[in-house]
């Protein structure tokens, strides 16, 4: 029923020449056949320039995209840029504050050298008369209030050096600090890596799919389109035969 509401079927042969002109008329039939066959394809191929027309909008889009990704990639690598100025800043602001509170520390031991100096003379000068005036008991006691002075003289040095040492481990202290922040990010760099990867296996993995949707999808017509034809030829065999 469907092959007699076809374009070719629509074409009918001429009453009294179905003998003569029956030849002409199949090979009219065939020509037209092929002609139908041929505008299936060009529908065929014209479908496949749309597909192919919204894959390349696809791919401009996926070109925005990563550009609009590189530009946030340079915006974050400049954030982090600062970042570090910044605290080298604060590290430089913390240093010059150090460097301000040892310059009063080294005036003070300045002026404490100098009054260690008087008293050395003073202690000279103590000596002096303590060889004339052995009898003077507070010569003895200035003698070893000098001496407990020198004593608190190398106390305070190794103070100093404690605070230098100090201050040491508390720069080391940051270093750490800052190579396990680093640790982290290059972690986290790697585990974004991987994603970014499947990521691109799975794009990968649905295009595929869609073409092999299209490409079922293009055998089934086929298929339907030769079964079609096959009933059209067999309807032109047993007609071209019962008109012989």
């Amino acid at each position: 029923m469907g092959v007699k509401n076809s374009p070719v079927d629509r074409i009918q042969c001429p009453s009294g020449a179905q003998g003569t002109l029956a030849p002409f008329y199949n090979f009219y039939r065939t020509l037209a056949l092929f002609y139908n066959f041929y505008r299936t394809l060009t529908l065929f191929y014209n479908f496949y320039r749309t597909l192919a027309l919204c894959y390349t909008f696809y791919q401009t889009l996926a070109l925005c995209h990563n550009f609009y990704q590189t530009l946030a990639l340079c915006h974050n690598f400049y954030r982090t840029l600062a970042l570090f100025y910044n605290f080298y800043r604060t590290l430089a602001l913390f240093y010059n504050f150090y460097r301000t509170l040892a310059l009063f520390y080294n005036f003070y031991w300045t002026l404490a050298l100098f009054y260690n100096f008087y008293r050395t003379l003073a202690l000279f000068y103590n000596f002096y008369w303590t060889h004339a005036l052995f009898y003077n008991f507070y010569g003895t006691l200035a003698l070893f209030y000098n001496f407990y002075g020198t004593l608190a003289l190398f106390y305070n040095f190794y103070r100093t050096l404690a605070l230098f040492y100090n201050f040491y481990r508390t720069l080391a202290l940051f270093y750490n600090f800052y190579r396990t922040l680093a640790l982290f990010y290059s972690f986290y760099g790697t585990l974004a890596l991987f994603y970014n990867f499947y990521g691109t296996l799975a794009l990968f993995y649905n295009f595929y799919q869609t073409l092999a949707f299209f490409y079922n999808f293009y055998r089934t017509l086929a298929l339907f389109y030769i079964f079609q034809q096959t009933l059209a030829l067999c309807y032109n065999f047993l007609c071209s035969g019962y008109e012989g």
